[in-house]
């Protein structure tokens, strides 16, 4: 058999092999596609995800997993970081981390206002609110609940003036 046709033949066998480790695995799944933001909540989980990814506060695997939530979508991707994405539900990353072990996805957080009553987790600002508390968790995957040691994050806080949204401050923080 001539070497051309084996080498193709090899390259072939390979591609269609199943992965052996979840890098391989991320790399074969559908790339998400910046889309615009809608909401301003998402322009600042946008903004807070450029941030972290600007100061090396994410992981170094590619591409990056973000699971999907209220906030986990295409409409807070940040375009132009040449950083590219996975978004999974929750149960295909616990399922990937049973099949190929723990790994790092992204978490991305609205908090409530300090002594507010109302959940940890929001959706929405609400119309008149001038203060937004954004967290990007950097979190491991695994199959089954664990006590969380390890990992960080990376936090802003933006405060609105003259109707726009300014950041007041951002930073790594641990968990």
């Amino acid at each position: 058999m001539p070497l051309a046709l084996l080498a193709a033949l090899e390259l072939v066998a390979c591609a269609s092999a199943p992965p052996r480790t979840i890098s391989e695995a991320l790399t074969r799944m559908p790339v998400a596609e910046p889309e615009e933001p809608t909401r301003p909540e998402e322009e600042l989980m946008r903004r807070t995800l450029a941030a972290a990814i600007a100061a090396g506060n994410v992981p170094r695997e590619r591409p990056l997993v973000l699971v999907r939530s209220p906030f986990g979508s295409a409409r807070v991707l940040p375009r132009g970081t040449g950083v590219t994405f996975v978004i999974l539900e929750n149960a295909e990353v616990k399922r990937l981390a049973g099949r190929y072990g723990p790994f790092l996805y992204l978490y991305l957080r609205l908090d409530a206002r300090e002594g507010s009553r109302g959940p940890i987790n929001r959706e929405r600002l609400d119309d008149d609110e001038t203060r937004a508390d954004v967290k990007l968790f950097v979190l491991p995957a695994s199959q089954s609940p664990s006590l969380l040691l390890c990992c960080w994050g990376q936090g802003a806080t933006y405060v609105k003036r003259d109707g726009a949204w300014i950041v007041t401050s951002s930073g790594r923080f641990d968990i």
